[in-house]
């Protein structure tokens, strides 16, 4: 093969690179993932970023960013419920509201939120005039019971310790520290054109109903209290507690405010603060959602008592939690499955199926992690195909075994799209280099899973069509791009899955899933049929639960592809294993002690 030919890109590679330029240079895409959102500009220039359920549909009403203010993601509502049956994502963060825009400057939720048969809408205003947002959440005890509900409302305002914090410039009890009795705050930092920014609460204290509790919105809020100091006190979240009787609904509303710079501009903010206490902005609410405010005193607002009842829309029905296969996929490793195979004990239909009903349950829907971009319609019938062969003699580590692919790998039996809607249905011919290996070792392709667009951003896995949240704590990123590939995993809606890292795409996801993976040296594995982001320092390879696992899948994967020059070249230094599983060694931390360096937990 002459140097010319192997340096040459193969057909595929050529035409995805292709297709991924036009898309840019037409403009269909001229965005980063942070642009991929709807704005509202008010009448002073601030652009209000909201996360409705356009691309990339986090759909939780909350604001990515403000102007020139502290917002870094702000205004989303964790919501725990009392009811015995709220189990499923009880205390998160709440989403899939399917929230729409109107065009102008109003969200609202066209479904309801069901925690615990308790039901969360929400309705997002943004007043152009007044350079303010406000937050309508509503809750209604859908229960035969009382129930209680802690709310907490807030998000990041900055972050470190320096420039970029969050600083109180001033409070409702008119000192600098933030407590229960406040009814508003404001934050400002010392970056270069920062305004300031107010949050109102609620009436204050001794409003009945006001604040119950201040939280750390960036980890549990209901249990970790707001620091008063350090990178974790730009964290805020201020909570409230209903307590509903059956058929109840009760009502908070949040406002965020953006006054503007100088001293002059903080005096006018606390201003127009201090107003909402007096006259509070209901404008567009009908007299059932005012009178449903619970944590603003609304004794002093007129003619109330007339108007419709309060009417929600309804959540989706509610998932059934069952599976129709016996065999547990929970925490299970491939070796463990495999042997679980061989044994008898199980089947690939029964695990594929078990996979197949984890996916539909937990990854789907409204409070879904969302890894999955498109599931196998042959899943099963590839599964009964590697049990015939089992029973004709068939064997193999990989032989019947159930593993998911991020979309940026070419599938000939499923749309390949990059995580771009500009590729939507796009399908090869052929399967990538890796996952045609991945065929030949019996392996059933369960489907393709989530990444970021064109795999280009190693701190979320934002597609055209959604974020991947993640396994662990699934009110947070998965970090990407390989993000839909470690949660199809860590969430056991896969045994194992292929990635991608150009930069830190596999060991980002990897990590925050608790994982393991590793990104190769180039030409150890082959990225023919592998959408490109930057073609010479991509690599691609398997993420998985076990380091066994992954000796496994580098068997089945790696190995020199004569149409991928790196791998050929790698072959000629005859360093790649021929059986990674030989390297494996029980005792190889025998002796060794693990631990963490005291200064790192300050960096």
């Amino acid at each position: 093969m002459s140097k010319l030919k192997r340096l040459r890109k193969t057909k595929k590679q050529v035409m995805a690179t292709s297709i991924a330029l036009s898309v840019l240079a037409s403009g269909v895409i001229p965005f980063q993932t942070a642009d991929a959102l709807t704005r509202v500009t008010s009448a002073s220039g601030t652009v209000w970023e909201i996360h409705d359920v356009f691309a990339p549909s986090l759909d939780t009403g909350s604001l990515r960013t403000v102007g020139t203010t502290q917002v870094q993601g702000f205004g989303n509502i964790f919501v725990k419920v009392s009811s015995p049956s709220a189990s499923l994502m009880n205390g998160q963060m709440m989403r899939g509201f399917d929230l729409k825009y109107d065009g102008v400057n109003r969200f609202t939720s066209t479904q309801s939120v069901n925690l615990g048969n308790v039901t969360v809408t929400r309705d997002v205003y943004i007043d152009t005039i007044n350079n303010r947002t406000r937050f309508f959440d509503t809750f209604t005890n859908k229960n035969d019971m009382p129930v209680k509900v802690d709310v907490s409302f807030g998000g990041s305002l900055g972050y470190g310790t320096a420039a970029n914090a969050s600083v109180v410039k001033a409070t409702y009890s008119n000192d600098l520290e933030v407590t229960t009795d406040d009814s508003w705050i404001v934050v400002d930092s010392s970056a270069k054109d920062n305004k300031p920014l107010g949050v109102a609460v609620g009436s204050p204290h001794p409003f009945a109903n006001g604040l119950t509790g201040l939280g750390n919105q960036q980890q549990n809020p209901f249990t970790t209290p707001l620091a008063k100091s350090g990178n974790e006190a730009n964290f805020y979240g201020f909570i409230n507690t209903l307590n509903m009787e059956p058929g109840q609904s009760k009502s908070l509303v949040h406002y965020v405010q953006v006054g503007e710079a100088g001293e002059q501009g903080l005096n006018n903010l606390v201003t127009k603060l201090n107003g909402l206490n007096h006259q509070l902005d209901v404008s567009g609410l009908t007299n059932a959602q005012i009178r449903s405010i619970s944590n603003w005193d609304i004794s002093a607002l007129e003619g109330l008592n007339t108007g419709d009842n309060l009417i929600t829309p309804e959540a989706p029905a509610a998932k059934a939690f069952v599976t129709s296969s016996p065999y547990d996929v929970v925490n299970k490793s491939i070796a463990e499955m495999q042997q679980d195979l061989i044994s008898g004990t199980t089947t690939s239909v029964q695990i594929t199926q078990a996979y197949l009903d984890r996916i539909k349950v937990y990854d789907e829907g409204q409070l879904g992690f969302h890894a999955f971009l498109h599931v196998s319609e042959t899943a099963l019938a590839q599964a009964k195909a590697a049990d015939d062969a089992r029973a004709q003699g068939a064997s193999g580590d990989l032989l019947g075994i159930p593993i998911a692919i991020k979309d940026i790998y070419d599938t000939k039996d499923m749309p390949t799209t990059g995580g771009s809607k500009a590729l939507e249905g796009w399908r090869p011919e052929s399967d990538a280099f890796q996952v045609n290996k991945l065929r030949e070792a019996g392996a059933i392709i369960i489907g393709k899973v989530n990444t970021s667009e064109f795999a280009n951003s190693g701190s979320f896995s934002e597609s055209g069509w959604q974020q991947t949240w993640n396994a662990l704590y699934p009110s947070k990123t998965s970090f990407g791009s390989s993000g839909g590939s470690a949660v199809s995993v860590a969430a056991d809606f896969a045994a194992a899955a292929m990635g991608s890292q150009t930069g830190v795409s596999l060991y980002a996801p990897t990590t925050g899933a608790s994982l393991k993976s590793f990104r190769g040296t180039d030409g150890m594995a082959s990225t023919t049929g592998v959408l490109p982001l930057t073609w010479g320092q991509d690599y691609a390879g398997p993420i998985a639960k076990t380091v066994t696992d992954l000796a496994i899948m580098l068997n089945a994967t790696t190995g020199t592809d004569p149409q991928d020059i790196f791998t050929v070249t790698a072959d000629a230094d005859h360093k790649r294993p021929a059986n990674w599983k030989e390297a494996l060694d029980t005792n190889a931390l025998k002796g060794k002690k693990i631990g963490i360096y005291p200064g790192i937990l300050h960096l």
